[in-house]
Formats: structure tokens, sequence, C-alpha cells
């Protein structure tokens, strides 16, 4: 029989040396609680040190609990093919770990629970091809990390509950509940899919695809880089703002519900460079609450391009249902729905090659429908304006095309 079984340590304290050091067989152990106070070399020590190749390792429910020290599984020569079940690890430095950093690929982890005791709960390089199922994975508060990886791909989080998590590289994270603190995800190439967050969320990076996933009560959510996609999402609750920074990002049929923020529901940032192509089409949004549904601004002199805002509805904004500042280039803003806002658009500062406003629906706007200032370029087509104090209202704004729609009242002013 190839399988090792481990018997509970009754000391309670196990040195380096009588730690599992060299394991290289299929390994059961007995369903027990097991001490490990590493009293030599404590930095490099491992609970389980797996020197082999497609082991299947069995805690069948044990605890592992170390001294703040070490790792709880450790992994040598980038093994491959390895299956850990069933394990609890609390209070090593590293819950998993290579020694030496290279921590292989193709493993599988099913029903673990890494405690919050661990520093971190993943750390190493080159892990490709990893899986972890039915999990629960706690990140050590604010100050430590639950996954500490780089240079990995293709690694798989399905139907963990995930507490505090950073993640990096390109991963797929789908099925999760991820909740507790802060997370972030520098992750170019991730697929972030039916997952249920209740934690302020930044994700970095190209090629993300942010898809069925429902957000609770979030107090942040920052995209930084693009292209990436948000497709099919919920957010509901929380009490600050979901900003999108970066090129080529593309918002299609979320729904943003009772998102009460303190200034902008959704702020689309140019830090330093110009934004280009985002597509936000098809969404619903609840603004009851916030000054601006939606802020696009830029802080440098060159703008953004190619915005377009698209077969939205905006429910409610206190003040503008979409703010644009310092904004250049080609923009559309079309067959939108615009229920019982205040006003619909502030346009300040624009200078491009084209600023289109056509086929726009309005409900209850209670005072002006679109506020020019310093504007320059803009074409106004087949928009009905009834209902308001003020339909357009133009000041200090030259080159505009305005024809085809239904207004109560005019302003012009150089």
């Amino acid at each position: 029989d190839d399988n090792t079984e481990v018997r509970p340590i009754s000391s309670g304290e196990v040195a380096l040396d009588q730690a599992i050091n060299d394991l290289k067989t299929n390994l059961i152990m007995c369903n027990d609680t097991y001490y490990f106070n590493f009293t030599s070399a404590p930095g490099d020590a491992r609970a389980i040190n797996v020197n082999a190749t497609n082991l299947v390792i069995d805690c069948n429910g044990s605890h592992l609990i170390g001294n703040f020290s070490g790792r709880g599984m450790g992994f040598t020569n980038s093994q491959s093919g390895i299956v850990i079940r069933n394990c609890v690890l609390d209070n090593f430095n590293f819950a998993f770990s290579a020694v030496g950093w290279q921590m292989g690929d193709h493993y599988y982890i099913d029903n673990a629970h890494i405690k919050p005791g661990n520093n971190f709960s993943f750390a190493g390089n080159y892990a490709d091809n990893w899986t972890v199922a039915n999990s629960i994975v706690e990140g050590r508060a604010k100050s430590g990390l639950c996954l500490d990886l780089y240079s990995q791909t293709d690694w798989n989080f399905t139907r963990n509950v995930l507490k505090g998590i950073r993640f990096n590289g390109n991963m797929i994270v789908d099925r999760n509940n991820i909740s507790d603190f802060d997370s972030d995800c520098y992750c170019s190439g991730a697929n972030l899919t039916n997952n249920n967050f209740t934690a302020s969320m930044g994700i970095y990076g190209t090629n993300v695809s942010v898809v069925n996933n429902t957000f609770w009560n979030i107090t942040d959510i920052h995209q930084n880089g693009g292209p990436s996609y948000y497709i099919n999402n919920t957010f509901t609750g929380g009490s600050s703002r979901i900003e999108f920074n970066g090129d080529n990002l593309h918002v299609y049929n979320n729904t943003f519900d009772a998102v009460e923020a303190r200034t902008n529901l959704i702020q689309t940032r140019g830090w330093g460079a110009v934004m280009w192509n985002l597509d936000f089409r098809g969404n619903v949004l609840n603004c009851s609450g916030t000054d601006f549904c939606m802020d696009v601004f830029y802080n440098n002199n060159l703008g953004a391009k190619n915005i377009s805002i698209v077969n939205n509805t905006f429910y409610e904004a206190y003040n503008y249902s979409i703010l644009f500042e310092n904004a250049s280039g080609i923009n559309n803003i079309s067959f939108n729905h615009f229920v019982d806002a205040n006003s619909m658009l502030y346009l300040w500062n624009y200078s491009g090659e084209g600023f289109e406003i056509k086929n726009n629906t309005f409900d209850n706007v209670s005072d002006t429908f679109i506020y020019f200032e310093e504007v320059n370029g803009t074409n106004i087509t087949a928009n009905n304006f009834t209902g308001a104090s003020t339909g357009l209202y133009m000041l200090d704004s030259n080159d505009s095309y305005i024809y085809d729609n239904i207004f109560n009242t005019l302003f012009f002013k150089n």
C-alpha cells in the first residue's frame, strides 16, 4: 500500500527534522489536531514538504497549526499533479508555498479551510493550472494577503468562500462568495463570473471579464486598465462609487440599484493618459441620492475619445445624470431614457471632433436638459426636450448643429 498514515503528535511540539520533510507517497492522515512548533530553521520549516509528482494528500479533516512561522505545506522541485483534500491550516507564515518559490503546476485543492492566522495563504512563482474548490480561504486582516503569487497562469477558484483576497495574474474566479474587506485583482486575462461580492474591489489589468456577478453593499469598485468587460452584473446598495479607468472598457447590461454614492455613482477618469473607447450600453442606473449618475472626467489636456453612452436608463439623479468635464474626441449619447432627474447632461470645456446627442427620451426632468459651457462642436438631433424649464442652455459655446428636436425653451449666451 502506498498510503502512509500519520498519528497525532502527543508532545505538541515538532522540530523541523520531525516533520514530514520528504513526502514521496500518497498520504492519508488520522483525523486530529497537529501542532508544529518549529524549533529548527523556523523560517524555512514546513509541516509537510512534498517532493514527488502525482500525489494525493488527504488530511481527513485534520487541523495543522503552526507557530506563526514556516509553511503548512511546502513543495520542492516544481512538483506537478498534486491533489490536497480536507485540510485545515492555521498560524503558518505561508499556508501553501514553494520551497525556492517554484510552485509547480496542475494542483487541485479541495474542501480546505485556510484560516486567517496565516500571513499568506498561497505564495510563490510559476504556479500554473491550480484549482481551489469548495474551500474557505481567509485573508489575515488588511495587513496580510490571501494570495501572493506572481508569474502564474490559469488558476481556477470555484465554489469557495474567500475573505480578503488579493489575486494576481490570469485566473478564473467562478461561483465564490468574496467578502470582508478590500480585495484586489491584479489580474490581466482573468475571468470573474457568477460570484457574490460583499467587499470593495480593485481590479487592475487588461483583458479582464467581469460577468454575471452580484456586488452587495460595496463601498468602492475600481477598474484600472483595459480592454475589459463588465456584462450582466448587479450592483446593489453601497455608499461610495464605482470607478472605471483605462482604455477599451465595455460596460453592458448591468444594473446599478440604490447605490447611494456620496458624489458619483460611476466615474471614468483618465489619470495621466487619454481614456479611449468606453462603451457603456444597455445599463440601468438608479441614482437616488447621488450628485451625478455618471461623471466622465479627465484631468489632463488630452481628454478622451470614443465614449459611447447608449440605450441606458437613468433614474433620479440628484443633480446631473451625466457630467462631462475636460473632454474631447468623438463621443456619443444616444437612445437613453432619463427619468425623474434634475438635469440630463452637463458638458463643460469640450472641444473635439464631434459630440452627438440624439434620440434620447426624457420623463420628469425638472430643470435643464442639457447645459453647455465652453463647448465647441456638437450634434444634437431628434431629442424630445419637453417638460423642463429650459431644454438647452449654451454659454460661450460655438459650432453646434441642432435639428429635429422638440424644445420648450432655448437659452444661448456668448
